[in-house]
């Protein structure tokens, strides 16, 4: 398939120096998004990005609004996380932030989903005003963790509690995510069918490019069956391709 690449960024005029975190990388990745709708294929960016080169809240906000506007103005394919310094480094804590951003952004784009059942009318007026609440419905009960996004970055307990937990900053948190992840996954295996075939399939290759390397080797311009081997070489001892008459 096709897709339309954007990856417009600017230069700080002061300095001469690359910036890839301005805001207006972000709108140049929405206005990308426009000129592929209007070619009719899907889009991508290499954004977000920043120029800081630690996580931090330069970080935070130069990737974050350029990752809300691109997702705001339709591009389908966004691509950058974790990425510092003008994608010159790469922090795992950076992207574990980025995830839970992306998150965020995800339950912007759903929006507010409006149906009978989530209205609940009927609930409505069987609780009624204060003192009457939802806390106990089973309508909350099976429906609130699909309404809400549950952040594992962000602290949401109360100052307290937050002390008692060591003080954690977002950075902390993330790289704590980070090195549990790091230690404890395991990748899902494959099944063992599909991994013969992906065996296959990378032997096959691998026959091809060893074939072209010597058509390549031996001069040959054009790729030809193993069995017909090069033209360049098809000849015999006297000089003559097989089947030409002699003189």
């Amino acid at each position: 398939g096709v897709i339309y690449t954007g990856y417009a960024t600017v230069m700080d005029m002061r300095l001469g120096t690359y910036a890839s975190g301005a805001i207006e990388v972000g709108i140049m990745g929405a206005a990308d998004a426009q000129i592929a709708r209007h070619l009719g294929i899907p889009s991508s960016t290499f954004f977000p990005m920043t120029d800081s080169k630690t996580p931090d809240a330069q970080a935070a906000y130069e990737k974050h609004l350029q990752n809300l506007l691109c997702a705001l103005g339709g591009v389908n394919y966004i691509m950058p996380l974790g990425g510092l310094e003008n994608e010159g480094a790469f922090s795992p804590a950076q992207i574990v932030i980025d995830n839970e951003v992306c998150a965020m952004i995800g339950k912007v784009l759903e929006g507010i989903k409006v149906d009978d059942e989530r209205l609940a009318l009927d609930l409505i007026h069987e609780v009624g005003p204060v003192p009457g609440n939802f806390l106990g419905k089973e309508h909350t009960r099976v429906h609130w963790r699909d309404e809400y996004l549950i952040p594992k970055v962000s602290v949401r307990e109360g100052f307290d509690a937050w002390r008692a937990g060591g003080s954690k900053g977002a950075v902390e948190r993330a790289s704590e995510i980070a090195r549990e992840i790091m230690e404890s996954h395991e990748a899902p295996r494959l099944p063992p069918e599909v991994d013969r075939e992906l065996d296959r399939i990378l032997a096959a290759v691998e026959r091809e490019k060893m074939g072209s390397r010597d058509d390549r080797r031996l001069g040959c311009s054009t790729p030809v069956r193993r069995d017909q081997g090069c033209r360049h070489t098809r000849r015999s001892r006297s000089g003559r391709q097989p089947g030409e008459a002699s003189g």
